[in-house]
Parts: structure tokens; C-alpha cells; sequence
């Protein structure tokens, strides 16, 4: 892990006063319904106190649902369940009844819920019994009611909320010593509870780094104990177990783990709620030398450290976390990104191709890592067909791009073999995941013009892709003073201040955006397409035939061309076929030679060039002033005749 890159944690905690847990619970199916069935379960309802911890029963509730199942299948089909109910309470003998009642469900309404407050009996009874009864079931045959039958469901449980208080004088967790030397990545550090059961942890733990400069070998160091500067994580579970990915670097760690009562008001803000440390934890504020692995030390080799990279974590209530790793290259380019799915247990990654600009040209789907739950760099993610990691040279070089003298390019797509092509293809382990074909990517090419500007952006899948022409296609070209003055009227700014932006969507829609210098968007419109066939009902607002005007612009920006000569350029786009006429005329006061001491033997040349930047064509038209129409310059207030020449269907 190179120091250039910093390790970035995102804290977040919700602050619970109190804590709910569920201790039992029993469910009814059809047949139970339908044969008035008793079912009895315990119901957790103990205090328990101890010299270290004391924990006590708040509040109980018995809760019942009727309902069917996790998945409502039944559409708008009718149907109707009544299911009468009686809660009874027991410790030894013959119960007592407490609570009777009724359930209903039907298409309207497909669960109904009921909770009943056990909080100043649960303690007298060891158990509670339900008794059931169907009351109605409609309907009784066909399928619907064979359906009804399999899912139709009646769970009674009951609900506590616990309310823990810690002592901090005595400590009962004892942490479960790591191996000398830790490997795993990630880590899981666990430790034994000897007294109570809580439903809340703090965890620290602390990278050690040495002090002494004349010790000189990562295993033998001296450190002040800090734990201010600890990694602290509030478990919020009961489990004595929390798995941790490290990303400090290598070398020795502490950790140390407390309870978490809830018992004052504050909940984690309230030090009254921390229980002790646990047994053999480092005392803070002390330095010592440490020189092997101890009850609450182990020595890390840290995970991918000959690589370039940043770990990215954010912890959010309920003891949830998310992580991300990016990697780079030396040149702090992104080569691939990872994120832990750890309600799945598996590892995504998705990977960046540049090309030989370094610019981040190829970006592809996310795809998982078969049989890793961890972050580890995953080498031929992406592959050619050679079975070689896939670089610029598989789509950026001349042979991969369409021209006059390349109408047929080579293909792009990457070969199979490898994670990503496996998963978006025909024989994906996921049913529902489409095949790309080839391409699970997204291909960007830029203009060569050094403003880094994206000029196409392919999407997923062979259809869509550049080299077929259904890509997203960007055009930067700069308005005609008369086309902002008909939009914006007296208040259009200057012509030379505004960029107008085109964007091509894969099916050929053009949206147009009129942007100032400073960057904010002044307007927007949809560029109008004469295609009856694909727009056969037009919008309101398209323009008619006899609301099209004729733009004229004067080209005044000139450049040098050669030593004797000057070029004026401008970039235009045509939204439907259009025809494009030049008009070019010389006068005394541009070409002082015209008229003065000019060759007199020599001709000169106009040569009006008109370049398609989308289809590769180019159309060349040139004219030869002699000198004797030269001469005439002097008779004709010092003004040539108007050279025009027109481009039609561009």
C-alpha cells in the first residue's frame, strides 16, 4: 500500500436506547388451523443478576400474524381466511387463559397483525399457549384454495425489550488470542462472555507503529499505547464475533472489546453504559517494547501491499457495513474497483481499460468473483481472445476503428474464459442476467483536440457498441449571431461567448444545449428530424416548413496557411440532409497585393473543403483567380467577384 494513498473511514452511528430481541416463537400451517391446534413455547421472560451485570425485562409483547407467507402470490384473486385465537399462560398445571380473539385476512387486506401487552404477566408464567381454530376459509376447492392451503400461515411470538447494565468495576469478556502472525483477510476477532448476555459491543482496534529509531526490524518495536487514536466500532449485536477488514499496513496491531449497556439515558454518549475492557488489553497511555504476538497482539502481513490502492468504509446502524477498494496504477490511474457484499458473502469487481492516452476509455459491468468474500486484485477479470489480459491494444489502435480505407474494423470483444464475460453470457449462473455478447463494457473514444471532451460513448451489449454507429455521440460546434438572436431576442449574447452543445442518443435524437463560456446551460430544445417513420406523430412545437430560415455567417477569424496564404475554419451541424453554400470574395483592403506590387505571373487559388466529422467524407472544390481578374480589383470599388460554390445533402 503505497503512502500516496490515505485510508478514508466513514463513522456512522444511531444511538439506541432501547434494545429488542426475540427469544421464541411457534407457527401454525393449514392443517394446524383447521384441526384446532395448541402449540406452547417458552417465553424468555427471566431477570438475571449477577455481580458483574444485571439485566432486566422491560417490556413483552406477544405478537401474532396471519398472513401468507413472505411472498403475496394471489394476485386479485378473491378469497377470505377468519382464524379465531386464545392465549394462555403457564407454569405448572393447567394454563390460564389471558386473551381471545380473531384474525382475518382476505384480498384486500392479505395480513393483519395483533400485539398484546405481556409485560406484567410474562414474568408469572414459564410458557404461553395458543389455541386455534379456522373459522372460515373461502374458497374451498380449486386452485386458488390449493394455494390458499400452502401458504396461509398463523406465527405468534413474543418480543422483548431487555434493559442491560454493566458494571465497569469487573470484567467478563476474555479475548480469543489471533495466531502470532495474522494472514486472513479479513480478519475476525472474537472473544468469550463469562457473565451476561448483551446485545451491544465496543470494539477497538489500533495499528502500532514504532518510536525508537534505533530499533530497526518490524518485529521488534516501541510504541506509545493510544487508544484515542483506535478504530471504534459499536458491534450492535449480541454475537461475540465482529469479521474486520485491516488496511493499515503491515506490522502489529492491539484490539480491545467492552459491553454496552443501555440502562441510562444516552445511550454510547453516556460513559455510565460502558462495561469494563476486556482481560489482558494494553493499558492506554503507556510505551513499551514489543518484540512478539500476546493475548491482545498480533503481528498483520497486510493483504495486496505491493499494489496501489484505497479503502473506502462506512459503517451504518444495525451493526451494517460497506466496503470498497479502488485500485490504481503507479500513475494513479483506476485499474479496478471491489465491493464486499457481505449480505451475500461475495466480492463484486468492475475494471478500467485506458488507452494510450492514459484517459479511462473502457469501463466494464460489475461483475462477482467466484469463491471470494474478500478484497483481493483480481488478474484476467477481462480478457482477450487469446486468453491474455485485455489493454489498449485490443480496441485503440487504427485496425478497431471505422474509416474510408477500414469500413469493416476489427472486433472488440473480450474472450471468453474469464469472470466478467462468464457472468453476462448465455451460461451465467443467474437466471435473470441478460448475455452481453461480447461486450459487458462500455467503450468511450475522445477528441483529438486536447480538451479531453468525450466524443462517443458506446453502451452494453454488440448492438449498441461504437464500431455499429449506435453509440452516444457528443458535437461541440458554435452558434450563428442570427440563430441566438431568433431564440433569445434582444437580450442573445455575443455568438463567440456561447458553445452549442449536440447530443445523439443511439436511436438518433438530437438534444441541443446553448452554453455560455462560464459553463452554465442557457437553453435546451430537441434538434427537429424530417423521419416520418420515426416520429410519425410530431410534437406541437416542431417547427413547419415555412418557419425554416437561412442562416448566414461572415467567417472573420483567419489563420496562416503556408507562407502566402490564409484558412478560416468553423465546425457546423446539420440535423436533417442541408445545403451548404460558400461564398468567398477578395477586396483590396484583405489582400493589399491585389492592387499593389502583386506577381504578376502568378495565379491564385481558393480551395473551399468541406470535411464530414461523422462519415469519414470529405468533398474538395477549388477555384484559380488569374492574374489579369486580379488586376480588375482597381475598377470595382478594389472588390473581386463572389467565388460561391454549394454542398448539397450534407
Amino acid at each position: 500500500m503505497f503512502p500516496t494513498l490515505r485510508y478514508i473511514i466513514l463513522l456512522v452511528f444511531l444511538l439506541m436506547y432501547a434494545v429488542t430481541g426475540l427469544y421464541a416463537q411457534t407457527t401454525f400451517s393449514y392443517t394446524d388451523l383447521r384441526n384446532k391446534a395448541t402449540k406452547s413455547f417458552s417465553n424468555g421472560c427471566v431477570t438475571t443478576h449477577s455481580p458483574k451485570c444485571t439485566t432486566t425485562l422491560k417490556k413483552a409483547t406477544l405478537e401474532l400474524k396471519l398472513n401468507l407467507g413472505e411472498d403475496y402470490e394471489l394476485g386479485e384473486e378473491s378469497f377470505s381466511v377468519d382464524v379465531f385465537f386464545i392465549i394462555a399462560g403457564k407454569r405448572t398445571g393447567q394454563p390460564t387463559p389471558l386473551k381471545k380473539g380473531q384474525l382475518s385476512i382476505n384480498t384486500g387486506k392479505p395480513e393483519q397483525l395483533w400485539l398484546f401487552d405481556v409485560s406484567d404477566v410474562c414474568s408469572q408464567y414459564l410458557f404461553f399457549d395458543v389455541t386455534v381454530q379456522l373459522a372460515q376459509f373461502d374458497p374451498r376447492t380449486g386452485p386458488v384454495a390449493t394455494l390458499l392451503q400452502q401458504q396461509v400461515q398463523l406465527r405468534a411470538r413474543v418480543l422483548h425489550e431487555w434493559q442491560y447494565d454493566v458494571h465497569p468495576s469487573a470484567s467478563f469478556l476474555t479475548p480469543v488470542p489471533l495466531p502470532a502472525v495474522v494472514t486472513d483477510n479479513p480478519v475476525t476477532f472474537c472473544w468469550t462472555n463469562t457473565a451476561c448476555w448483551v446485545k451491544n459491543y465496543q470494539l477497538q482496534v489500533m495499528r502500532l507503529f514504532n518510536e525508537d529509531e534505533s530499533k530497526l526490524t518490524e518485529n521488534d518495536i516501541r510504541a506509545t499505547i493510544d487508544w484515542n487514536r483506535a478504530l471504534t466500532i459499536e458491534t450492535e449485536s449480541a454475537s461475540t464475533c465482529y469479521t474486520l477488514t485491516l488496511s493499515e499496513g503491515r506490522g502489529y496491531y492491539a484490539w480491545r472489546v467492552r459491553p454496552v449497556g443501555n440502562a441510562f439515558k444516552g445511550g454510547v454518549s453516556n460513559p455510565k453504559n460502558f462495561g469494563a475492557w476486556s482481560s489482558g488489553a494494553l493499558p492506554h497511555g503507556t510505551t513499551m517494547n514489543i518484540t512478539s504476538a500476546r493475548s491482545s497482539v498480533f503481528f498483520y502481513e497486510q493483504f495486496d501491499d505491493t499494489r496501489n490502492w484505497i479503502h473506502n468504509r462506512i459503517f451504518t446502524e444495525g451493526g451494517r457495513k460497506r466496503e470498497a477498494l479502488t485500485y490504481a496504477n503507479g500513475l494513479q490511474q483506476v485499474k479496478q474497483n471491489q465491493v464486499i457484499l457481505h449480505s451475500k458473502g461475495e466480492a463484486l469487481a468492475t475494471h478500467t481499460v485506458q488507452d494510450h492516452t492514459g484517459r479511462p476509455a473502457l469501463q466494464t459491468l460489475p461483475a462477482p468473483l467466484a469463491e471470494q468474500d474478500h478484497f483481493e486484485y483480481r488478474e484476467g477479470f477481462i480478457t482477450n481472445r487469446n486468453g491474455i489480459i485485455y489493454t489498449a491494444k485490443d480496441f485503440d489502435t487504427d485496425d478497431h476503428f471505422v474509416s474510408a480505407l477500414n469500413p469493416t474494423p476489427d472486433d472488440i470483444a473480450i474472450g471468453s474464459g474469464n469472470a466478467l464475460n462468464e457472468y453476462y453470457s448465455d451460461a451465467s449462473p443467474e437466471n435473470d442476467v441478460p448475455s452481453a455478447q461480447g461486450y459487458p463494457f462500455t467503450r468511450t473514444t475522445f477528441f483529438a483536440d486536447g480538451t479531453e471532451r468525450v466524443r462517443e460513448q458506446s453502451n452494453v451489449g454488440r448492438e449498441l457498441n461504437i464500431q455499429n454507429g449506435r453509440a452516444n455521440r457528443t458535437i461541440y460546434v458554435n452558434p450563428s449571431s442570427e440563430e441566438l438572436i431568433r431564440i433569445f431576442g434582444d437580450e442573445a449574447p455575443d455568438a463567440i461567448n456561447v458553445q452549442k452543445v449536440i447530443n445523439i442518443d443511439p436511436n438518433g435524437t438530437a438534444s441541443v444545449s446553448y452554453v455560455e463560456k462560464q459553463g452554465q446551460t442557457i437553453a435546451t430544445c430537441l434538434s427537429s428530424i424530417d423521419d416520418p417513420a420515426a416520429y410519425p406523430e410530431p410534437l406541437p412545437s416542431a417547427p413547419k416548413q415555412s418557419d425554416r430560415f437561412r442562416v448566414e455567417e461572415v467567417l472573420e477569424e483567419r489563420m496562416d496557411f503556408g507562407e502566402f496564404g490564409s484558412k478560416a475554419v468553423k465546425r457546423l451541424f446539420f440535423a436533417t440532409p442541408t445545403t451548404l453554400t460558400l461564398d468567398y470574395q477578395l477586396s483590396q483592403a484583405s489582400v493589399e497585393a491585389a492592387c499593389g506590387s502583386y506577381c504578376a505571373s502568378c495565379d491564385y487559388s481558393i480551395l473551399f473543403v468541406v470535411k464530414s466529422l461523422e462519415r469519414n467524407e470529405k468533398y474538395t472544390r477549388s477555384v484559380t483567380i488569374t492574374p489579369e481578374q486580379l488586376a480588375a480589383c482597381g475598377t470595382n470599388q478594389g472588390l473581386l467577384p463572389v467565388y460561391s460554390q454549394s454542398f448539397a445533402g450534407l
